[in-house]
């Protein structure tokens, strides 16, 4: 997920990128990787951004026995968890598996609920919970108490929500992908597990793509957003929620 680079990067931290296969990322390369004695993994077992994709249960309880075994302290994200399109309304994550001194999730209530609640939620052992709050401390004041006590109330309807925007997401990814097909036949996708957008590979340079998208007043975010190290050059990330004419017009400006 872009915005966890973009905050690892901002500490100075040196970061090193995990393949990924169908199942989710490749246990064995984060095995590889701990030859560099990393500090901390971060990973998405739900449902992954901008993937869609979520981790087969025998790869989650691999990895599980990795972080157990090594003691690698891992931050799993799930903001993006709730929004799946098939199977359990909720896909089970990391927790129930590993040392919860070793674990630290992560939420929000963008995703599920609405874009304009910036509220956030860490769950950890009550040590790191306490070291983190004093953290927060230092580098701001506070977020919006009012903000806090509707993310609070809304947590309470969670159930519902998860059915709302599952069926919202169900009824818009068949349109989005019709309309995707219709105007660029030769970009290619794979099918998603969740989530809100489309991993799409165009087959031509991204970037160059993205420029000439923002001229036709176009947003989108190419492949290298999305990776520690540049890669992903010919993919873009394509929200299926927009209207069909919408996402239509946008795509034949930029054909």
């Amino acid at each position: 997920y872009r915005g966890a680079l973009e905050a690892v990067r901002e500490a100075n931290a040196r970061l090193r990128g995990i393949p990924m296969r169908a199942g989710g990322l490749v246990p064995e390369q984060v095995g590889a990787a701990l030859r560099a004695r990393p500090r901390l993994l971060y990973c998405q077992t739900g449902i992954h951004n901008p993937t869609g994709r979520t981790m087969a249960a025998g790869t989650r309880r691999e990895l599980a026995g990795i972080i157990n075994q090594n003691g690698l302290v891992t931050i799993e994200d799930r903001c993006s968890a709730d929004l799946t399109l098939r199977g359990p309304e909720l896909v089970p994550g990391l927790a129930p598996l590993v040392d919860p001194e070793l674990m630290i999730l992560i939420g929000t209530g963008s995703k599920l609920f609405w874009g304009g609640i910036r509220v956030g939620w860490i769950r950890a052992s009550e040590s790191r919970i306490l070291a983190l709050t004093e953290l927060l401390k230092a580098v701001q004041l506070g977020c919006s108490v009012i903000d806090q006590m509707i993310g609070a109330e809304l947590i309470r309807r969670t159930a519902d929500a998860r059915r709302e925007r599952r069926q919202m997401l169900a009824a818009a990814l068949p349109l989005a992908e019709q309309q995707v097909a219709e105007v660029f036949p030769e970009w290619r996708w794979d099918p998603i597990d969740g989530g809100a957008g489309l991993w799409v590979d165009t087959g031509t340079d991204a970037l160059t793509l993205v420029e000439r998208a923002k001229r036709q007043g176009v947003k989108l975010v190419a492949g290298p957003s999305f990776s520690a190290h540049g890669g992903q050059r010919t993919m873009v990330r394509l929200p299926v929620w927009h209207e069909p004419a919408m996402l239509r017009e946008g795509l034949e400006r930029i054909r």
